[in-house]
């Protein structure tokens, strides 16, 4: 059959009336209950019917080697599957058929990923002949329901296809009799009972039903084999009123395609036009390479996940859009990172958001990946859970060829930590640069990562204790940039003010010559910074010199915008270093050597300096007989009693308009530059943060 009529035949059915639900299976229905001859949501009180995959057995390596956390998150991803079934491979003397400790661990990857995902899991005791060995089976199941009996997203199927006619149906209900009172010391979640030839004779078992109120029967069908007589006896169940279950299903032959290598799509849609009206679920055999038709990866595949269509089997295919159809329903939003277990390392890739920054090529899931061309701008942000309060350390993986760097971690917007380093010898060479102890609240937290300069970035860990102790003094980050306007020159030549027309509706300097000059007088940012200009020009442009205190600083060549009134930011290429005290004549002359009439308009000039962070505590009332007040140019500032430390003025963007220190004064004046609207006079001493607002019209 052609792969176009095999699309087709899976569209038969995707049109399924659903109703989109903005969240994950169990998240919307919480733990499942039988009632009646339908299993409904605890949480929803809905009918659900679940629609997903079965590994294979657990201890073949045509099956094993994708007990893996990346392909349990592909199926989920790609397929949109919502239960998972590990089928937990028991030998022919009813024992575990491979390593104990590996069969568990097996277990704990498909549960605690669909967990994760949320969406449902099954632990299966795959065996044909489980009667042979109750004692194992009650062992086995002790463990696994004291594990995870309180997870309302696990389901535990007791014996997965009783062999041809070896066991009657008194036996197999006898079997279970046993084993559910030891899953129920532990859970009352879903119980699935296989049932007799192969788990295809539920009639049977409808007619003599378990005493427990929350079992399901499981039918087994693969499509090749099995027709009508089968669906009857399903429907007998139902009419008795016996809620079924179909862990395990094919498009096979019931040989699973090792000899006849079709598949049936149409029988298989037959199949499931039947169970979607009676709200069936199911699970598809299987997730395996081997060599037989109703395997959905092609023989000998070894990815883990990533799968295209070339590397899917034609039953994988036809699997995939099904499944796909049946769950359409939930949104599968992928998890916070959860750092329950600490150190919680969290790979770089898992952003979720980040801003001029690249993702190294590879495979998804693959743990060499990095983020990489980064810069100065650069940050990533990350959902993470923590379950307590805790004391600790981040540590970040980075590489750089650059002279330093001084990212910025944050937690809920707050900074917590800023972790300098310097080259690590190349971009290919990796260094683990851990913070000073911080306090990690409890829940659910978004960590941003600010680059404060160049770097490739591999991973993230956070590492610590539980801890009561109150946070450690606030850390603030305040951007160091000074915005002069154009038209609050001190001092000008052959300049005219006019109003700018740009976003922020100010004043601007035009008709501008090549002896057009204009004096400003500022308290400038410290430190190595650049210059911005907001220009606009229907000429050819200009050459802007900027120079502070008569020493040139840099020169922002500017070309035609497209008119007087099209305004454009340009950076200049030049940075320098400041280290001023006091208030600085900032001074800009045009150039240009042309003979225009008129070169650049001037909206504004922006100095930005790097980031500052400080350290302090705001507390109620901190501002308590701290006052400040315009006086001229200056702002005097009375703190009610003597204060060491720094006095700011800030803007509401968090930029530095002024500053200076004060050594255990009561009062201090702070010369300030020309601004409008509202500001924050800041002092940031040893005792905390105090702060008040001061507006000037």
């Amino acid at each position: 059959m052609s792969r176009r009529s095999l699309l087709v035949a899976a569209a038969l059915v995707g049109g399924l009336a659903t109703t989109l639900q903005a969240g994950n299976p169990v998240d919307i229905h919480g733990r499942l209950q039988t009632q009646g001859n339908r299993i409904v949501g605890e949480k929803s009180g809905d009918t659900v019917q679940l629609t997903g995959m079965s590994f294979f057995w657990s201890q073949w390596p045509e099956g094993g080697n994708f007990y893996n956390a990346k392909t349990a998150d592909w199926v989920i991803d790609d397929f949109r599957a919502s239960v998972l079934r590990a089928a937990i491979g028991v030998g022919d003397d009813g024992k575990l058929a491979g390593d104990s400790s590996g069969s568990y661990g097996q277990i704990e990857t498909v549960v605690s990923t669909a967990s994760r995902r949320g969406v449902y899991s099954i632990i299966d005791w795959h065996s044909h002949y489980a009667i042979k060995n109750v004692a194992a089976a009650k062992t086995f199941f002790d463990n696994v329901s004291k594990k995870y009996g309180n997870n309302p997203g696990v389901i535990f199927e007791l014996f997965n296809e009783p062999w041809a006619n070896v066991y009657t149906w008194p036996e197999i209900k006898a079997y279970a009799e046993e084993i559910i009172p030891v899953i129920r010391k532990n859970s009352k979640n879903l119980i699935l009972v296989g049932t007799r030839q192969w788990s295809r004779d539920v009639d049977e078992a409808s007619l003599d039903p378990i005493k427990d109120d929350n079992v399901a029967y499981v039918l087994h069908f693969y499509a090749g084999s099995h027709r009508d007589t089968l669906t009857a006896r399903g429907r007998t169940a139902l009419a008795n009123g016996a809620p079924l279950f179909v862990s395990e299903w094919g498009t096979t032959n019931e040989d699973g395609g090792t000899v006849d290598k079709e598949i049936y799509p149409e029988a298989t849609n037959a199949w499931f036009a039947w169970m979607d009206s009676n709200k069936i679920s199911s699970c598809n055999w299987s997730i395996q390479n081997k060599a037989e038709a109703s395997a959905i990866l092609k023989a000998g595949l070894t990815k883990l996940s990533g799968w295209s269509d070339s590397d899917l089997t034609p039953s994988g295919r036809f699997v995939r859009d099904l499944v796909r159809a049946r769950n359409t329903q939930y949104t599968f939003d992928p998890p916070p990172i959860d750092s329950n277990a600490l150190p919680g390392r969290i790979q770089a890739e898992a952003f979720t958001a980040k801003n001029e920054l690249d993702v190294s090529p590879g495979e998804a899931g693959d743990e060499s990946r990095r983020l990489m061309n980064s810069q100065t701008t650069s940050w990533a942000e990350y959902d993470v859970t923590v379950p307590f309060r805790k004391k600790g350390v981040v540590a970040l993986r980075v590489g750089t060829g650059m002279d330093s760097a001084a990212p910025i971690v944050k937690i809920n917007g707050k900074v917590v930590a800023k972790i300098g380093f310097k080259n690590t010898g190349g971009w290919s060479s990796y260094a683990t640069v851990v913070s000073d102890s911080v306090i990690i609240p409890a829940g659910q937290i978004k960590v941003r990562i600010d680059y404060n300069g160049q770097f490739d970035f591999d991973w993230f860990e956070i590492t610590g204790r539980r801890t009561t102790e109150a946070d450690p003094p606030q850390i603030d980050t305040v951007h160091q940039t000074l915005r002069i306007e154009a038209e609050d020159a001190v001092a000008s030549k052959s300049l005219t003010k006019e109003s700018s027309g740009d976003e922020d509706a100010t004043g601007s300097m035009g008709y501008t010559t090549d002896s057009s000059w204009a004096e400003y007088k500022a308290l400038l940012p410290q430190g190595r910074q650049t210059v911005a200009v907001r220009v606009a020009s229907g000429s050819e442009g200009a050459t802007l010199k900027i120079s502070v205190n008569g020493a040139a600083k840099a020169n922002v060549k500017v070309a035609g915008t497209g008119g007087w009134q099209t305004w454009k930011t340009v950076v200049a290429t030049d940075s320098f270093d400041l280290d001023l005290s006091d208030s600085a004549t900032v001074r800009v002359d045009w150039e240009e050597g042309k003979g225009q009439s008129s070169l650049v308009n001037l909206n504004w000039i922006e100095f930005r300096g790097p980031d500052k962070v400080i350290v302090g505590v705001r507390s109620p009332g901190a501002a308590r007989g701290f006052r400040a007040r315009m006086a001229g140019s200056s702002m005097d500032v009375d703190f009610g009693a003597s204060f060491a430390g720094t006095l700011q003025l800030v803007d509401l963007q968090g930029r530095i308009l002024a500053e200076r220190k004060v050594s255990g004064e009561s009062s201090a004046r702070l010369l300030v530059p020309v601004w409008k609207g509202v500001a924050m006079v800041r002092a940031v001493g040893l005792d905390g943060i105090r702060s008040v607002p001061v507006f000037r019209p």
